[in-house]
């Protein structure tokens, strides 16, 4: 049988100093015990157009330039035996940012720093991460974005001109908050990029609705009580497919679970106060809110 190790420490640098002093904290943990966050604060080893910065910083929720705090992480172990040191990054994924978000959460409300994001993936901190066991050091190099690549040719005439068109037209409702929701995503703002993307369902799924009442010339007053008294997720469960033309393809029965399962949490979110998103789940519904997007826009094709 494999020895486990009493405990893996991470060890990465936010971009941003929080000028708290070399300090011990601690978040409970299971079985009694806690992980330990140290804090530290270091200096950029690089120069800058204002010098080295030994005795001022620019003060920043962004980036700091001169200064920034390290955290050094530990988190017990109990009974995790690793057949490779690469799996630790995975193994230990979910504690580490539970522990990191969880530190910065608190850093945000008690000192007024509102600025400063949440982590949510390891390439996002400033320089590597560093994990270290009883056993041994590792050391994951950062590549910010998607690492190197061939150089990328010019856009399209096509994307050129897509960018004309809504500049002078503007872009549909849905498409912006469809935009950003990808935004947020793409900056791991789970909560937003969730509720930006139920938000452009909504909007094309009454858009579609208005639309075929419209055609069929029910009352526009009608259709909007009608709309409010179904509610989004009877309306993508049954009112879509009841106004769908026969010849209609519909998305598979995952797509139409995954977007009830979105508005559901939408509306914990709301009403709750839910927040425990994932970044997998964030995806995957939008994802599938696309797709019923594009459902929508098919509808209204060939209606």
């Amino acid at each position: 049988m494999q020895e486990t190790i009493d405990y893996v420490e991470f060890t990465v640098t936010l971009p941003i100093c929080l000028h708290l002093n070399e300090t011990e904290f601690f978040i409970k943990y299971k079985r009694d015990t806690s992980i330990k966050i140290v804090n530290k604060i270091i200096h950029s080893e690089e120069s800058t157009p204002l010098g080295t910065g030994t005795n001022v910083e620019v003060l920043s929720d962004s980036f700091s330039h001169f200064r920034f705090t390290q955290l050094i992480i530990t988190i017990p172990n109990f009974d995790t035996a690793l057949s490779e040191d690469s799996e630790l990054f995975t193994v230990f994924e979910k504690p580490f940012f539970m522990a990191v978000n969880k530190f910065i959460d608190s850093c945000r409300i008690a000192l007024k720093r509102y600025g400063i994001k949440n982590y949510y993936s390891y390439s996002e901190f400033h320089q590597a991460v560093y994990i270290k066991t009883p056993k041994s050091t590792l050391v994951m190099n950062l590549m910010p974005g998607q690492g190197i690549t061939m150089s990328q040719p010019f856009r399209t005439l096509e994307e050129h001109n897509q960018v004309q068109t809504l500049l002078s037209d503007g872009a549909p409702l849905f498409k912006v908050f469809l935009a950003e929701a990808r935004k947020e995503l793409y900056h791991f703002n789970l909560l937003h990029a969730h509720l930006n993307a139920v938000i452009a369902l909504e909007i094309k799924v009454s858009e579609t609705i208005r639309r075929i009442g419209e055609i069929k010339g029910i009352e526009t007053s009608s259709i909007s009580q009608f709309i409010k008294d179904v509610g989004l997720t009877g309306n993508i469960k049954t009112t879509l497919k009841l106004i769908s033309p026969d010849s209609t393809v519909y998305p598979q029965d995952e797509v139409f679970e995954r977007c009830k399962s979105a508005i559901t949490f939408r509306n914990k979110i709301m009403h709750e106060g839910k927040r425990d998103l994932s970044l997998g789940e964030v995806e995957k519904s939008l994802e599938n809110i696309e797709i019923m997007v594009d459902f929508c826009g098919e509808v209204l094709n060939i209606a």
